[in-house]
């Protein structure tokens, strides 16, 4: 959520699996803060999209091992 700090915050967790294939803990936790460069619709989706580019990075990771 695009907080009153100018920062977009991203956290949750989240689920990978795959039948019959271990990826290690099933679940993870995650918090991502993305500085905005204003308030303005246009800088919040960009400050929302740079964290959800990160949340996928970690998922890929994940996955990767």
């Amino acid at each position: 959520l695009a907080g009153a700090d100018n920062v977009f915050h991203l956290d949750g967790i989240f689920y990978v699996r795959a039948e019959g294939v271990r990826l290690g803990a099933p679940s993870r936790d995650f918090a991502i803060a993305v500085p905005m460069a204003g308030t303005a619709p246009a800088q919040i989706a960009a400050a929302q999209s740079a964290a959800l580019a990160q949340l996928a990075a970690l998922i890929a990771g994940s996955v990767r091992g």
